[in-house]
């Protein structure tokens, strides 16, 4: 550790009872790990109650502090480099001068803390929290103090930054795609080469902000003070739909591309599909990244191994669509229909005898599924990390050895799900409904489970490991604790 930094022992005057007892030794093997001497071991505070405590200074490079509660907490120039904080809960609590640099903050609870001349470099804090595929509400830094921070190359996909105070921040090269900026104070802030595409910057203090070749297609830019901004560069451009015919020939030329009889592969990025009636269609393996389509109709398409990373599906319909090994990376799909859609991994076939085939899962990490109906789904082996599912309905859908770590499935409806295998750690279970759900060998280690409903649900070889609460309705089966 640094020399100022506090002692094990002076950082549990504040800690509760039941973490007091081991953070001593906890912090005492990290810091000879740290150091590579013998008895050293790195330091797992997963799910760690630790409200209020002290750690101003401490040196917790690389520590798993995942779900951890560090509500109210010291961290004043505590080096936090590349530890792992999925869902930590940092509410009010006093970061100033803290090194997070490439720390793993996904579905970071930031509300009220003061990170004054913090250094984020690097760092990914994009709503983690997967409810209802809208990642806006998985980082809560509402109000927080950002001022003078160092967040170059930082990742904040649809990070909610509301009335946040970022004067004299330093964001160039930041992704900001879809994220809430509205209120926020940008005064002075570096965003050079950033991309804002979708962003909602209404009404925010942007003066004398340095938007050199900044991207800022689609942003809401209502109200918004831009008094002495430097805009050289910059794309202000709105995304206009494609016309009917333009669209018609593109798809036409796919198919001729997919049954290898010349053609051209589909290539729709960045550009606006929104309302087009596509039912049917067939844009397998198509390119459809940073693609608007919002209430487009989509019933029954086939979208196998189609990369829609990013793409804006709000509202969209996606009934028996055919997403076997899709991209939808970052994708918004709050309110889109999914019901009975299959997004099973998909076997590519190998060039060379004997070798097994490849089976390449549908990727929805970071995606916004929220308020989404995707009843019956399959969604068997998919990765769903970070995902926000808050408040929709997955009733009956197969997540079979699904990877849900961090996922926000708050107030989501589960009932007759089958999760068998599926990776839920650190994910957000809050109210969530998973009455006659099947979890059996699920892993669901410091997940948050207030209220959750596993009414006749199978928790038969489960692992609940640190889960934080006790969920409220009994389920038949044992956990492995």
């Amino acid at each position: 550790m640094k020399d100022h930094a506090i002692t094990g022992t002076e950082a549990t005057k504040k800690a509760p009872p039941k973490d007091r007892a081991r953070l001593p030794d906890v912090l005492d093997a990290h810091e000879k790990w740290l150091n590579n001497r013998r008895g050293g071991v790195r330091a797992d505070l997963s799910g760690a109650d630790l409200g209020d405590v002290d750690l101003s200074g401490t040196d917790l490079r690389n520590a798993d502090l995942s779900g951890a509660n560090l509500e109210g907490a010291d961290l004043t120039g505590a080096n936090l480099s590349y530890a792992v904080m999925v869902g930590t809960n940092l509410k009010n609590a006093t970061l100033r001068h803290a090194t997070l640099a490439n720390a793993d903050l996904k579905g970071v609870v930031l509300a009220g803390a003061n990170l004054t001349r913090a250094d984020l470099s690097g760092t990914n804090i994009r709503e983690g929290l997967l409810a209802g595929a809208d990642l806006t509400d998985a980082i809560s830094v509402v109000g927080a103090d950002l001022s003078r921070s160092n967040l170059r190359n930082a990742t904040l996909v649809d990070a909610k930054l509301t009335q946040a105070d970022i004067t004299g921040a330093d964001l160039s090269g930041c992704d900001l795609t879809r994220a809430n900026l509205s209120g926020a104070n940008l005064a002075r802030c570096e965003l050079v080469g950033a991309k804002l595409i979708d962003a909602d910057l209404s009404g925010a203090s942007m003066r004398d902000v340095k938007l050199t070749d900044a991207n800022l297609r689609d942003a809401n830019l209502t109200g918004t003070d831009l008094e002495g901004a430097d805009l050289s560069g910059a794309n202000l451009t709105q995304a206009q739909p494609m016309p009917r015919d333009e669209v018609d020939a593109i798809i036409a030329a796919h198919a001729l591309w997919i049954g290898k009889e010349g053609g051209a592969r589909a290539i729709f990025a960045g550009r606006d599909l929104s309302k087009l009636k596509l039912a049917g269609v067939n844009l397998s393996g198509a390119d459809l990244s940073d693609t608007k389509m919002v209430e487009t109709d989509l019933n029954n398409a086939y979208l196998i191994l189609a990369d829609l990373k990013g793409a804006n599906l709000t509202g969209a319909n996606l009934k028996n669509a055919h997403l076997a090994g899709a991209k939808l990376a970052h994708a918004t799909l709050s309110g889109a229909n999914l019901s009975g859609a299959d997004l099973t991994p998909i076997e590519l076939v190998t060039k060379h005898d004997g070798e097994k085939a490849m089976k390449k899962p549908a990727d929805l990490q970071d995606c916004d599924l929220r308020k989404a109906t995707a009843d019956r789904a399959n969604l068997r082996g998919a990765n769903l990390c970070y995902a926000d599912l808050t408040g929709a309905s997955f009733a009956s859908a197969n997540f079979d050895g699904a990877k849900l770590i961090g996922a926000d499935l708050s107030n989501a409806n589960l009932r007759g799900a089958n999760l068998t295998g599926a990776e839920l750690i650190g994910a957000n279970l809050a109210e969530t409904s998973l009455v006659e759900a099947n979890m059996s060998h699920a892993n669901l280690t410091g997940a948050r489970a207030a209220g959750v409903d596993l009414t006749d649900a199978n928790l038969a070889g489960t692992n609940m490991t640190g889960v934080d609460k006790t969920p409220q309705k009994p389920a038949k089966g044992k956990s492995k604790n």
